[in-house]
């Protein structure tokens, strides 16, 4: 069969082109195969292989155009560092999540602070194998540094390399045209972020920015247009605690085999702590489920959340003297989600805000809150909402309990190794010290007309399921990620006066639940409407939509009982 003139020119062209900047080209290619471990489909790696080699090749045919000698090898050289680096995270991730770092990473990376960042390090970072393996790939790299131009004298190689990177540009042409018809940008969203880690990762990371900068800029302003429609609000007391890390599978409440909730075991039978059995987290990491919890973002909504009304805005509005205490902190230059909140709020107290460079000094347990409320309760307001946000089982676990308080051993866990053991045993202690400081908020409203709400942002796979690392993320998170607890405590007092809410709330225990739509269900137990309201969507309403549908991570949210004991 006779090839068309204009193919084999480019052919020629191709071939001449990948001989000359073989070296440049290989390491590329090879810096850009970590993302190949995220796809199970055969046939989808053949594609974005050949994507890999011809945007690469691209990007070195752009660097060719340097006419200077010296600052052409400069950049070259700098570019297959960054590669390079960019080649270990992506392995990392791709390993251990099942996925590349995407804008959200970059975002939580840019808001991070280095506490945090030391403790993942901890946390994650410490198997000797990593380092074998970043030591061994070094060493490969600097042989096709050394070798990769003698392929240029292996017979065929330089005709199959470049056949391949000629199929992969037409490929990736025609799909681009024929899926913008049917506006599917599937191909695009490969070839722009997938097939060239540091292009990919320079515009997730210009996105990034601008989506932080113009949540920091909207951080005083109040989003979005407030429609008071109703306002009978006259709870002394709202108090809601956020915790941190939280699987339901791990509380002696919901089942679990280690008695790691005695003191509310204890408030359930007193007949004032009310428990709900299936809610989930709208999304498995903190950034993200807090964001759509306190504004009327819901998940898949268009838009991002910080210009939606949020609940801190429509409370001040209805007369409540709103304070967020917080034992996490915000980070740097880009204020995070939950410090976005806080300055919504009247009164912000935070338990330690450490400068950026200052990362040696030891996180406060949850008990250093204790303080901040006694001082918010010794100047009561006629209608108060308090918030308290929790360190809870935040990784490193070890951590997050005083060792004087240690109770459960690796001797009384489940697990395939000593190792796996010890981390649930930490997190046990963790969440057993995490009881302790939610009765001691509760027990400061026995005496008051109060209703104190408890939910965690997300839960966390303690190496239940994903037996490679404890933790949570957004790749492909597990239900043990996801399913939390939920309980509402109501005093006497409160039980007294709003008798028919609390046989509401009592009413609605085992609807399924997805804490994206808590702004409603908080607003709805207020007696407060705005235009956003929806009754079918507050959980303790009498009309709510129980057939929703609910996700874990992108795929639909399937409850499955398991033994909470393994």
């Amino acid at each position: 069969m006779r090839i068309p003139f204009f193919l084999n020119k480019a052919f020629v062209a191709i071939k001449q082109f990948v001989a000359n900047n073989i070296t440049f080209i290989v390491l590329m290619v090879c810096c850009n195969l970590p993302v190949l471990i995220t796809y199970e489909n055969v046939w989808k790696k053949f594609d974005l292989l050949a994507y890999i080699f011809a945007v690469n090749t691209i990007v070195a045919l752009l660097f060719s155009a340097i006419p200077w000698k010296r600052v052409r090898h400069s950049v070259q050289i700098f570019i297959i560092v960054l590669s390079l680096l960019s080649f270990y995270l992506d392995a990392y991730f791709s390993i251990f999540y099942d996925g590349v770092p995407d804008q959200s990473v970059i975002e939580i990376i840019l808001e991070t602070n280095p506490t945090e960042a030391l403790g993942y390090i901890q946390a994650y970072m410490t198997n000797i194998w990593l380092y074998v393996v970043f030591v061994v790939s070094l060493l490969v790299f600097f042989a096709i540094m050394r070798y990769a131009r003698n392929l240029r004298n292996v017979r065929g190689v330089m005709a199959a390399i470049s056949v391949f990177i000629l199929f992969g540009t037409i490929k990736a042409l025609s799909n681009i045209v024929s899926e913008r018809i049917d506006r599917d940008m599937t191909t695009y969203r490969h070839v722009r972020y997938e097939a060239c880690s540091v292009l990919g990762k320079t515009l997730f990371l210009i996105k990034a920015i601008n989506n932080l900068d113009a949540m920091s800029n909207m951080e005083n302003n109040a989003a979005g247009k407030l429609d008071m429609l109703k306002n009978e609000s006259t709870i002394p007391y709202v108090v809601y605690i956020l915790g941190e890390s939280i699987s339901r599978h791990h509380l002696g409440l919901y089942g679990y085999h280690l008695d790691t909730t005695p003191l509310l075991d204890a408030k359930e039978k007193q007949g004032n702590l009310i428990k709900f059995t299936d809610v989930i987290s709208s999304e498995p990491v903190t950034r993200k489920s807090i964001a759509q919890m306190f504004t009327f973002h819901r998940r898949g909504a268009k838009g991002e959340w910080y210009e939606n009304t949020d609940l801190f805005t429509i409370l001040r509005a209805a007369g409540y003297h709103t304070t967020w205490i917080s034992n996490q902190e915000y980070s740097g230059k880009h204020a995070n989600t939950a410090h976005f909140y806080a300055k919504r709020c009247d009164n912000n107290f935070y338990t330690l805000c450490r400068q950026m460079s200052s990362y040696t000094l030891p996180d406060p347990y949850d008990e250093a809150m204790l303080p901040f409320l006694d001082k918010t309760l010794a100047n009561p307001r006629n209608k108060n909402f308090v918030l308290l946000h929790m360190m809870g089982a935040h990784q490193l676990y070890s951590a997050r309990y005083p060792q004087s308080r240690r109770k459960f051993t690796t001797a009384m866990e489940f697990g395939c190794n000593d190792m796996v053991k010890s981390e649930k045993a930490d997190y046990d202690n963790a969440v057993l010290y995490n009881d302790s400081v939610i009765n001691e908020i509760i027990n400061r409203f026995e005496d008051k007309n109060a209703i104190v709400i408890y939910t965690p942002d997300h839960g966390e796979d303690v190496m239940e399921l994903n037996l490679k690392m404890p933790g949570h993320y957004e790749f492909n998170p597990n239900i043990h990620m996801v399913e939390i607890p939920m309980m509402i405590w109501v005093s006497d007092k409160f039980q007294a006066v709003y008798p028919d809410l609390v046989a509401r709330i009592r009413r609605s225990t085992d609807r399924p639940f997805m804490t994206d739509d808590m702004i409603h269900t908080l607003l709805d137990l207020m007696q407060i409407r705005t235009q956003e309201f929806r009754e079918k969507l507050s959980l303790i309403n009498d009309k709510y939509d129980t057939k929703r549908l609910r996700y874990c991570g992108n795929k639909i949210y399937q409850r499955k009982e398991k033994r909470l004991s393994n």
